[in-house]
């Protein structure tokens, strides 16, 4: 036991100097404050002045204190000798959201579209519940896994503006492939109970309700949000007009709540309409088992030192109750503050005492400080992490420079793909995955990227095609006209 001794925060113990200077001091403040010292001759005081004077009457206060404060600062040390084996406890809610991207997300009925106030949804139902673990599906014609089961929900936040029906290779409404496509995310994750959130308008035939059934059969909930009015809207076409009918009539799409309902009621969920606050919300997630329960992991352990500080100020309680009783902690405390001279101000926080610079800007991170983080944190990571929150992605990247590892690349993709510089950003990808092949986020950053990028590069082309045949039709029309003109002056001549 003895060769295990040590202290979990040793650097308390330096706090033994200045208590045996405040001691020192208070010693010889004590012996000097007697009065009869003053006029008595020395060498007289030893007859006339009885043994126990007031001033060997002080020094047993100054031995409590010193005593209470060696006490004090050992606890603080927090002295360890044996270890503990401790359960992982993780929290068992596991979700999958199954977004629409048909293009029908795109009509107006609800402002400024459906796909918009679906996109703000997903984000409500991240900061709702950020405890567990989420993944995110898309799907049309097809479907496919835009994030894996992750507790990272900001992950899941970078890709949302980028999810529009454009980036589909086909169009459909085959909800029942995301389904399939949720089921495949939460089985290779091993989760026993989880629950599937569908966000969609509308669903194309009674395999989405066979989709739901077989979720349900494997123990996962099925609950789906309904997007849109009954009323509907036009439905838009790929050149940002209106597809019509083939009589001229602009086509109408309209929330089908019937085979919603028959998806929610076969995959043992709820179905609601998507609200502008947050029922909808609550009306999906709070069901029994359904918030953050905490479950306990018998397969992974971990050992941590046994705390031994909480016991030694157990020791200081009738240490305390002598001194406040006698008066002494009180005169102690009076005489100390009497004494000290006003020096210079200094920018000191409480934290300073009780936490490094990292952990302050972890914190401050945590609690969404991002300036405050930005500026405590040394470690170039958590600095760029700050900064990025806080929208500034050209400085977060120079921070994410400074470091060397997957997390610091992977870090730089994302960066670099809110700059919009997309290739970078997959090069960076790249990086992160030659250091940690199995990193899935940036796996699943770099497909979105590179959806991104020949996305544009198609746009590119078009403007490009564009451009051409608008010089080819100005040399036609100026052709044109010099023909026009010679005609002219060869009739005149005549």
């Amino acid at each position: 036991m003895l060769d295990q001794f040590h202290f979990l925060q040793p650097l308390w113990l330096l706090a033994l100097l200045p208590l045996a200077g405040l001691l020192w001091w208070l010693s010889q403040h004590s012996s000097a404050s007697d009065p009869w010292r003053n006029i008595i001759d020395p060498r007289l005081a030893p007859l006339l002045l009885d043994r126990q004077t007031p001033a060997k009457v002080a020094r047993t206060p100054l031995w409590l204190l010193g005593a209470g404060g060696l006490l004090a600062v050992l606890a603080l040390a927090n002295p360890a000798w044996e270890k503990i084996t401790q359960a992982v406890i993780q929290t068992s809610t596991s979700r999958v959201i199954v977004l629409d991207l048909s293009r029908s997300m795109l009509a107006r009925d609800l402002k400024p579209s459906r796909l918009a106030r679906a996109r703000f949804k997903v984000e409500d139902i991240l900061a709702y519940d950020n405890e567990g673990q989420t993944g995110l599906v898309v799907f049309a014609g097809d479907a496919f896994s835009v994030t894996p089961l992750t507790r990272d929900s900001d992950t899941i936040r970078a890709q949302l503006k980028a999810l529009e029906p454009a980036i589909m290779p086909s169009q459909g409404s085959r909800a029942d492939l995301g389904l399939l496509k949720a089921l495949e995310l939460l089985q290779q994750a091993g989760v026993q109970n989880g629950e599937v959130i569908l966000i969609a308008d509308g669903v194309e035939d009674h395999r989405t309700v066979d989709a739901a059934r077989q979720l349900r059969r494997a123990g996962y909930r099925v609950s789906v949000l309904g997007v849109g009015t009954t009323a509907g809207a036009p439905l838009p076409d790929s050149q940002g007009g209106v597809t019509k009918t083939p009589s001229g009539k602009p086509l109408l799409v309209k929330l089908d709540s019937d085979a919603l309902q028959s998806v929610a009621q076969a995959g043992g969920g709820r179905y609601t309409l998507l609200s502008g606050n947050n029922t909808d919300i609550h009306s999906l997630l709070d069901t029994p088992g359904n918030r953050g329960q905490g479950q306990q992991n018998t397969d992974l352990q971990t050992q941590q030192w046994k705390q031994q500080g909480p016991l030694l100020t157990v020791l200081l309680l009738p240490l305390a109750a002598l001194a406040f009783r006698r008066g002494w902690l009180l005169s102690l405390l009076l005489c100390a503050g009497l004494s000290a001279q006003p020096g210079p101000a200094m920018a000191f926080s409480w934290d300073d005492l009780w936490l490094r610079k990292d952990q302050q800007a972890a914190r401050a991170l945590q609690e969404k400080h991002y300036q405050q983080a930005a500026e405590l944190a040394e470690d170039p990571l958590q600095r760029g992490s700050a900064v990025y929150k806080q929208g500034d992605y050209q400085q977060a990247l120079e921070s994410f420079k400074q470091a060397n590892s997957a997390d610091a690349a992977y870090n730089r993709g994302n960066a670099l793909a809110r700059l919009g510089k997309y290739q970078d950003a997959i090069d960076a990808y790249d990086e992160a995955l030659r250091e940690n092949p199995d990193m899935e986020d940036a796996l699943a950053n770099k497909a979105t990227v590179e959806a991104l990028l020949k996305k544009q590069q198609q746009q590119n082309n078009q403007q490009g095609s564009s451009g051409k045949q608008d010089k080819q039709k100005e040399q036609k029309e100026q052709k044109e006209q010099k023909e026009q003109k010679k005609k002219e002056q060869q009739n005149s001549q005549s």
